[in-house]
């Protein structure tokens, strides 16, 4: 039997993966940096618009890539 703590993490890591792809899906065609991305997250919640950090986000669009789903150009990401 798994942890429950474990499946709490697994699925919020999912989650925000959702998140991240779904505003590189709305982005502009040149790109988005992980500051802008940071920065589109704590727009959709601007009361808890500091709960999005960068890390985490660098983290998520790095997990993309491993998926193929993102490329990187420089400091920009792209939808593939």
């Amino acid at each position: 039997m798994s942890n429950p703590v474990t499946i709490i993490s697994d699925k919020v890591v999912r989650m925000l993966n959702s998140i991240v792809y779904l505003v590189i899906c709305a982005s502009h065609r040149n790109g988005s940096t992980s500051v802008d991305i940071t920065r589109s997250l704590g727009g959709l919640a601007p009361v808890h618009a500091d709960i999005y950090h960068q890390g985490m986000v660098e983290r998520a669009l790095e997990d993309l890539q491993r998926e193929g789903r993102v490329a990187r150009a420089g400091s920009r990401w792209y939808r593939v």
